[in-house]
């Protein structure tokens, strides 16, 4: 599960939450939006919040996963 995924779901507001994990809201935005690569040390901050619903590794393949979509699309752009 994706950590958007897990806030909608379980009602909770992102803004809440990085006060929770003691991270700023626009770090938490980031990787929620797989806009910036996390630090294991956030990673496991948010899989122990999230009592182990949101993995690491979970975390780390959507971003993955968010950055190669958006070289499809600058690719496709360049050769445009």
């Amino acid at each position: 599960m994706d950590l958007k995924e897990y806030l909608h779901s379980n009602g909770i507001k992102s803004t809440f939450f990085a006060e929770q994990i003691d991270e700023s809201y626009p770090v938490v935005w980031a990787v929620m939006n797989g806009k910036r690569d996390i630090r294991l040390s956030l990673a496991a901050k948010i899989e122990m919040a999230t009592k182990g619903k949101v993995k690491c590794m979970d975390i780390h393949k959507h971003n993955l996963a968010k950055k190669h979509d958006e070289g499809k699309k600058s690719d496709k752009k360049d050769h445009e």
